[in-house]
């Protein structure tokens, strides 16, 4: 190493880093050679911290460029920065930086196997390229779908999931029907069930209707990805055989299901007549530009370019993830894009003050950001878009037995294009975590649930979200269910509107599902929605302020827990046990949530203290109060449009009339000016 003046000069396997030191209080890297390895620049950075005190904040400028990679790129606590003096990477000004767990492939030539080539579409074999990968050694070529408990409903876990990219857009997997769903006829496995008076059968056997299966002779790795049971809960499987004479589908059972007993199992909720789902991963069904298929005997791709190849780039997804910090704290990634794992993106485990602010995070097979524990994490003034799975995981960060909040943050971002392979995936989750902030987001096009609450004291507020659960029905905006003492959260000041269901069945835009309870709704605005709010039986729960537009139904409330052998207040139901698993009737649970301490002797099934208050019901639906809830909810001062005395006629943004009575009774103005990202 050789100093002049205040800059000094490294080499790094060829990579060159420059580190200025201009003063005592920054210090700059300048990457230069996009492509070569960032975790050498990291470990750079890691030396020249290495034994000393923190006494300067260091920047990382990454050029232009697409930086591809052979391993994630993975912090510890030794690559830590501190309070004052955080380390920072990001891409130079005005220049496009990439960070891909992708590799380009080329070498695409037309098809001239005429085995290949007779089971095409005939006006599709022009159209159709190869590729031979058998060069590619270092490669595992994974799967097809999703490898962990296929069958099953969660599915979890994408992990090894290959997928084909064209000019950074993800491109369909072959695929019939090319859009959309056919339905099974009748569902003939010999173990019959009945659910919620709903029958099917346990086993993925099933006819068919039409041909089309009758073409896919040949095809030996097909699945199925459907909603076999239920309109909540898609799932992945693999068929074992076609009878074209009884027009008859088999699928196999496939991985272990760790909640059950048997070795292997179908898909949890089994399979029902008429219900929707689509075949993949067939080489005769690329029909339609985009599709691909990989043959894993023979290493090659079969694909039909929606564009030239040439200046494009066709890539596929090689690393499990691109970026992972584990106790790790102080570190921030700016302005660049991050792209293209068969898993996660960016994995974050514990450690302090990780922050991703002005990225975009783009074509992950699974979550885009995945967080474990830690405090104080930041997910801010992005962008995520294209995510297989979902968009944020947040899992066990704070300390529910304490009420210790993680304080993580996710603000201002954009997070649209949820769920594209898993349509059960939500954009946002929290779970089993306390006191996270989901603030100033626009969400949009999902097929699920934009937010899946889990844990204690979360804040959701200024968002917007719109044109979500477009593919599920049953389910909601946002969605939490089945547990007492989740409680303390408060969603305020939101913008829900153009919420209607596409799969038929019910949507609401706040599903307090299954005894749901300590919620503050206040301040949010419901407008073209199917139903604004549900209340499934929960307790301590408050509709306060808000404002209903346009919606079939404004409010929804049943008892389902005051019903005569209710399985929800069971001592093995999952609603009693998880009350048993906190500490309730000790500090700090009894001072923080007093209305827990004595449930199990307060009708602990009735929808007691609820409170719906100060609400404005325009051009809208009924309120809807089930008999088992009658009598027990505390209604004040709501006004329907057209009440006698009270103005409630909307100005511009939905501002109530200054004239309007309902002002002087009680209701506040919505800041809706402020809702949404600023």
């Amino acid at each position: 190493m050789r100093s002049i003046t205040n800059m000094r000069f490294f080499v790094v396997l060829g990579l060159f880093v420059f580190i200025v030191t201009p003063g005592a209080y920054a210090a700059e890297f300048f990457v230069t050679h996009a492509g070569q390895s960032l975790n050498e620049v990291r470990q750079a950075v890691r030396e020249y911290k290495k034994g000393l005190p923190p006494k300067e904040s260091i920047t990382v400028w990454l050029e232009k460029g697409t930086y591809y990679l052979d391993a994630p790129v993975e912090f510890d606590e030794k690559d830590s920065g501190s309070e004052k003096f955080p380390i920072i990477y990001r891409s130079k000004p005005g220049e496009t930086v990439s960070i891909s767990g992708g590799r380009k492939v080329n070498g695409f030539v037309p098809v001239t196997d005429e085995a290949i080539l007779s089971r095409l579409e005939s006006s599709a074999r022009p159209h159709i390229v190869e590729a031979d990968l058998n060069g590619w050694k270092d490669v595992d070529f994974g799967e097809p779908v999703p490898v962990f408990l296929q069958g099953q409903w969660p599915q979890a876990n994408n992990a090894n999931l290959l997928e084909l990219f064209y000019d950074s857009k993800r491109m369909p997997l072959s695929r019939w029907p090319n859009a959309g769903y056919t339905n099974i006829d009748r569902a003939v496995g010999p173990t019959k069930i009945t659910s919620h008076r709903k029958t099917g059968t346990v086993e993925a056997h099933f006819t068919y209707f039409g041909s089309r299966p009758e073409r896919w002779f040949a095809e030996a790795d097909i699945y199925l990805n459907g909603f076999f049971f239920w309109d909540w809960a898609n799932a992945f499987e693999k068929i074992e055989t076609i009878d074209t004479v009884t027009k008859t589908i088999k699928a196999a059972p496939e991985s272990p299901d760790i909640l059950h007993p048997t070795p292997y199992s179908f898909h949890k909720y089994g399979h029902r007549d008429g219900q929707r789902y689509f075949a993949l991963n067939l080489l005769s069904e690329i029909d339609s530009p985009g599709e691909w298929f990989f043959d894993r005997n023979t290493k090659k791709i079969y694909f039909y370019p929606p564009g030239p190849l040439e200046p494009q780039t066709v890539e596929l997804s090689i690393l499990p993830l691109v970026l992972s910090f584990n106790d790790t704290s102080w570190v921030t990634f700016q302005d660049i894009f991050i792209e293209e794992s068969r898993n996660t993106l960016v994995s974050i485990k514990d450690g302090k003050r990780v922050l991703f602010a002005k990225n975009t995070f783009r074509n992950s097979a699974g979550y885009a950001v995945n967080i474990e524990r830690g405090f104080n994490h930041e997910i801010k003034n992005s962008e995520i878009k294209d995510a297989g799975q979902g968009g944020i995981l947040i899992r066990k960060a704070g300390d529910r037995l304490t009420l210790t909040p993680a304080n993580h943050i996710i603000d201002n971002n954009v997070i649209h294009h949820i769920g594209v392979i898993q349509s059960g995936s939500p954009g946002i989750v929290l779970s089993k975590s306390v006191g996270v902030t989901i603030s100033h987001n626009e969400l949009y096009d999902m097929p699920h649930n934009a937010i899946k609450l889990g844990g204690n004291d979360h804040i959701v507020e200024y968002n917007e979200i719109y044109n979500v659960v477009k593919e599920t029905s049953d389910s909601g905006a946002i969605y939490i269910g089945r547990d007492w003492t989740e409680r303390g959260h408060i969603v305020r000041y939101n913008y829900f509107h153009d919420l209607v269901p596409i799969a038929g069945g019910a949507i609401q835009a706040v599903y307090l599902d299954d005894l749901a309870s300590g919620f503050l709704i206040q301040g949010n605005i419901f407008h073209n929605v199917q139903r604004g709010i549900l209340l499934g039986g929960g307790r301590d729960n408050r509709i306060v302020n808000n404002i209903f537009s346009n919606t079939n139904l404004n409010v929804y409330i049943d008892g389902r827990g005051a019903k005569p052998k209710s399985s929800h207040i069971q001592p093995n139901g999952q609603t009693m046990k998880a009350l048993l698993a906190m500490p309730y009737k000790k500090p700090p649970w009894s001072t923080r949530y007093p209305q827990l301490v004595n449930i199990l002797n307060e009708k602990p099934g009735h929808p007691l203290g609820n409170l719906v208050e100060h609400n404005l019901f325009l051009k809208s639906g009924k309120l809807l109060i089930l008999p088992e809830a009658e009598g027990l909810i505390e209604f004040n001062q709501n006004f329907e449009e057209g009440t006698p005395n009270f103005n409630t006629v909307m100005k511009s943004n939905f501002q109530v009339d200054s004239k309007s009575k309902s002002l002087e009774f009680g209701f506040n103005q919505i800041p809706f000016h402020e809702i949404g990202k600023y």
